[in-house]
């Protein structure tokens, strides 16, 4: 089975998602890492956030969820 190889936002946003760390080693300094995949994320066409691995999309939903607690509440 050959693998076509996908260039443009959707392979950038997957190489931002493998740059992230895991979620137990998640700090507040993270925080420009998350902000900028899901920038690069939302910036997609609704075609291209359709071919994005619903995997990574995880990821950064859970690590932002993290970074949430991490930060804990704002004034």
């Amino acid at each position: 089975p050959s693998q076509r190889m996908v260039s443009g936002p959707n392979s950038t946003f997957g190489e931002m998602i493998k740059k992230l760390p895991i979620l137990e080693n998640l700090t507040v300094a993270d925080e420009k890492l998350l902000t900028a995949a899901r920038e690069s994320f939302e910036s997609m066409t609704p075609y291209q956030k359709n071919m994005v691995k619903k995997e990574e999309l995880g990821v950064l939903e859970t690590l932002e969820k993290k970074m949430k607690e991490l930060k804990g509440p704002t004034a």
